[in-house]
């Protein structure tokens, strides 16, 4: 779920993604000031899709805590009725639907990225700012490493390390040089990748989850893109024979 910042026009949203991060389904919250004449239609939205987790972002504020605090009772009904039941009453319940805020400042820097304008056009123009940045909360959910690497640049772009460098991580940070900071972050991806890997299959059917092909240790940012080139082209020759 999406709330827009006081100063960011657009309206609330809440977005249903499957696995692969692809948007299957959302709804639009029109008014939340007056959350007893939709509550209904939310509840009837969650039960039609059971997601494993719900999360509200931040940037909106005080808006953001008063949805969640509304959204615990429904969610709580729900939780009751898709529960198993327990022979034990003194058990502790199996939450199925987890509801949570999360921080959003690594989506929306994404969705102000180049490749981010680039990569979520499909979903509409200025007008749906707040679908975007949905789905965009969704997938660095599903996955914070690939959202994390779509701020990177490359070093010989015209803007070397991109929104990653206006990423906040440390107090500190600004005091460092922009070349050891670089290097640092590029450093800590390779591993982070090495450590996590790379699907393929996922990196070619989808856009968003190819992120983390240039830092497969070997590859970087021209390697990786002539790989995916030359998978695809192969795929394509395939699927002609």
């Amino acid at each position: 779920i999406f709330i827009p910042p006081v100063k960011q026009m657009g309206k609330p949203v809440f977005v249903i993604l499957n696995e692969a991060g692809e948007l299957i389904d959302h709804m639009i919250l029109s008014n939340l000031r007056r959350f007893d004449e939709s509550q209904e239609a939310i509840s009837s939205f969650i039960r039609l899709h059971t997601p494993r987790r719900i999360v509200i972002n931040t940037s909106g504020g005080n808006d953001c805590v008063k949805l969640k605090r509304r959204l615990e009772q429904t969610i709580n009904v729900i939780n009751d009725l898709l529960s198993p039941p327990h022979f034990n009453s003194s058990a502790p319940q199996t939450k199925v639907i987890h509801l949570s805020l999360m921080d959003d400042v690594v989506s929306s820097l994404f969705i102000q990225s180049v490749r981010g304008k680039k990569m979520y056009q499909k979903y509409g123009d200025e007008k749906r700012e707040s679908l975007k940045l949905a789905v965009s909360l969704c997938r660095y959910l599903q996955s914070p490493l690939t959202s994390i690497c779509g701020l990177w640049c490359d070093r010989e772009s015209s803007t070397p390390g991109g929104s990653l460098m206006s990423l906040p991580l440390h107090p500190m940070q600004s005091y460092a040089s922009q070349e050891s900071l670089i290097k640092s972050y590029e450093r800590v991806l390779v591993r982070a990748t090495a450590a996590v890997g790379v699907d393929m299959n996922r990196c070619v059917q989808y856009d968003h989850m190819s992120t983390t092909l240039p830092f497969v240790s070997g590859l970087g940012v021209r390697k990786a893109r002539a790989l995916m080139s030359t998978v695809r082209r192969a795929i394509a020759g395939l699927e002609a024979n």
